[in-house]
């Protein structure tokens, strides 16, 4: 289990880049798929629809 404070800051992560209120279940949502990271998420309107945030692309568009 990762600390509170990186937590928080993909919390604060997912949205910015969706631009919408996004939760994920926890922290431990990371997904691999082929050696690039994802987090999973989930939108607060249809929180039965997850979907992977790449955490790569984020880095390098800021």
């Amino acid at each position: 289990m990762a600390d509170k404070k990186s937590r928080n800051r993909v919390i604060q992560l997912r949205n910015r880049i969706t631009n919408d209120v996004v939760y994920t279940r926890s922290i431990d949502d990371i997904v691999i798929i082929n050696g690039v990271k994802f987090i999973k998420a989930f939108n607060e309107y249809q929180p039965q629809r997850s979907f992977l945030i790449n955490l790569e692309a984020y880095a390098r568009i800021r």
